[in-house]
């Protein structure tokens, strides 16, 4: 009877998907934690977790750079 080890995932992985969660969960922190999430996620590259950490920041921190760039635009074209 042989037996394997369970694959243990990185706490990179780990700690990347649940940024990548908060970015896009939690308005205004996602400046901060999106881009941890990307680092984390490449350390942890190869692992489920990390690859959807990694999507979830990424989406997280190009809406929010969206989100900025609209609002500087609808602020400066309201105060002329």
């Amino acid at each position: 009877m042989s037996t394997t080890a369970p694959v243990r995932t990185p706490g990179s992985a780990t700690a990347a998907l649940v940024l990548g969660i908060v970015t896009l969960v939690i308005p205004f922190v996602g400046f901060v934690t999106g881009p941890l999430g990307i680092v984390l996620a490449r350390k942890g590259k190869g692992h489920g977790q990390a690859t959807a950490g990694l999507v979830c920041s990424i989406i997280g921190t190009v809406g929010y750079a969206l989100a900025t760039v609209f609002f500087v635009i609808v602020a400066a074209s309201s105060g002329s």
